[in-house]
């Protein structure tokens, strides 16, 4: 889900699956999937389809000399950086707690952490899917189908 903002308690973002904008509230995140990814932010399902989408901290820099160089990849990639950092001290998963405290240096080419920070629409998100899901009509309960049997036991029955 790419970012569109970041201040010190919230985050706008928008959702790759169906264009939806959400806000999501920083101290509620941390830094550490519980898949084992200590660089994995988790974010809550998006509210609109459901998708679910982690960001990922890297210590990769694009080269000044490079035309990606101060592009919407460069930014969204620090934001990213600077979120995983705020989240690094106080919202860091119990099984990464260690591993975090013992880094001895930060990403490189972090944005100013106390500043607000914001980027544009990402250009990769098409307007049609914001248009799609700002038309999409939920199905009635009288329009769904009977379930499929295929045999097999529900794990959820006893």
């Amino acid at each position: 889900m790419p970012i569109l903002s970041l201040d010190t308690d919230k985050l706008i973002q928008v959702c790759a699956n169906c264009g939806g904008t959400g806000t999501i509230n920083v101290p509620e995140l941390f830094l550490g999937s519980e898949g084992g990814d200590p660089d994995a932010i988790v974010l809550p399902k998006c509210v609109y389809c459901g998708a679910m989408e982690t960001l990922t901290r890297t210590w990769d820099t694009i080269p000044p000399d490079s035309d990606h160089y101060g592009s919407y990849l460069d930014h969204h990639r620090r934001l990213v950086n600077t979120l995983a950092q705020r989240l690094k001290d106080k919202r860091s998963r119990p099984l990464f707690k260690v591993l975090h405290q013992g880094e001895k240096e930060e990403p490189p080419d972090l944005h100013d952490h106390q500043r607000p920070m914001s980027l544009p629409r990402p250009p990769h998100i098409p307007a049609k899917r914001i248009e799609r899901r700002s038309t999409w009509v939920p199905p009635s309960p009288q329009s769904q189908s009977a379930p499929v049997v295929t045999g097999k036991k529900d794990p959820g029955a006893s």
